[in-house]
């Protein structure tokens, strides 16, 4: 009774996460630990991580792996979240651990322990590891989704840091076919693999193809930092001494109506943007907005930060906040 008791708090922990209720889900967590489910854990660790409080995540996942060793699951978000921390040395240390436990996802292990590896700039050794991936009797017919893309993202991503733009290039086209199956699914994902793609076409001086790469990514994920930079790189001035940091809300309509509905929705997103004023800024910002709504775009609000002189381009941006048009 106790064990189906836990893992239905379990399910409920998991559930308030995915709908980013994390105190919610701290508070069962805290409960599965005083029933003495290891699971407790990583709920704990998750919700931490959630409110930006990955230091109060490792205390919690150290003490998990001293509690239960074997649950390569908690080694793997130790090691993630020390790498995040930049501690890398212990990232390393805990994911040798979670390959070392009785039945560990090799592949997810091996993909996080490829990053931590990025992250170290040991592009060679990274690159092992997803060959043993590629090798391993599960790939690709039993890899989730979403993993199957990070671990191309991945792929692409070391070519790309060990300047072999051709070989990015190459892979790719091996690829091509088989990302175009995933196109709705994983966007953050997609956004990064074509993001690679234009980055190899722009440091092979193909200009024309790597813009068209970088509208896809940005088609995806226009909050793609990698993206933005890239952009920022494309369009780069040599003077920009006299541009402001800009922090907008811009309020614009939407192309297609909800499910059920048939007014299009009005939205609010959020920008900054360096530019000489606002009028460049909203045109810089349509660069990362569907063409259909530009007619739309207005600044609803606008503030200048204080910041360090920067090329123009975008700097961040938010998702939408839709809202009934009348």
């Amino acid at each position: 009774m106790v064990q189906n008791d836990a893992e239905t708090l379990m399910s409920e922990a998991s559930r308030l996460l995915e709908e980013y209720e994390p105190e919610k889900a701290l508070k069962i967590g805290k409960q599965l630990e005083k029933m003495r489910f290891s699971g407790a854990f990583e709920i704990q660790a998750l919700a931490y991580a959630d409110l930006d409080k990955k230091k109060k995540a490792i205390q919690v996942l150290e003490k998990g792996v001293k509690k239960a060793p074997d649950v390569w699951l908690l080694w793997q978000l130790l090691g993630n979240y020390y790498s995040d921390e930049g501690d890398l040395k212990k990232a390393l240390t805990a994911f040798e651990k979670g390959l070392q436990t009785k039945q560990p996802d090799n592949v997810s292990l091996k993909y996080n322990y490829a990053i931590a590896l990025q992250r170290q700039k040991k592009f060679k050794k990274a690159q092992g590891l997803i060959s043993e991936i590629l090798s391993d009797e599960r790939y690709p017919d039993d890899i989730e989704e979403g993993l199957f893309l990070y671990i191309q993202g991945l792929r692409l991503s070391l070519l790309n840091d060990l300047k072999q733009y051709e070989e990015t290039l190459k892979l790719f086209a091996e690829l091509e076919s088989i990302i175009s199956q995933h196109e709705n699914s994983q966007p953050s994902e997609l956004s990064r693999i074509f993001d690679e793609v234009a980055t190899a076409h722009w440091n092979l001086k193909n200009k024309d193809r790597s813009e068209a790469y970088l509208k896809k990514s940005i088609e995806y994920d226009k909050k793609n930092t990698s993206a933005q930079w890239l952009h920022r790189e494309m369009h780069k001035e040599e003077d920009y001494s006299h541009a402001k940091y800009f922090r907008l809300i811009i309020e614009g309509i939407w192309h297609t109506p909800f499910e059920g509905e048939t007014n299009l929705p009005g939205f609010f997103t959020n920008y900054d943007v360096i530019a000489n004023d606002e009028e460049e800024a909203l045109e810089i910002i349509k660069y990362f907005e569907p063409p259909e709504i530009h007619y739309s775009l207005k600044i609803a609000d606008s503030e200048i930060l204080k910041a360090p002189k920067q090329p123009k381009g975008v700097y961040g941006t938010m998702s939408y906040n839709f809202f009934p048009s009348e």
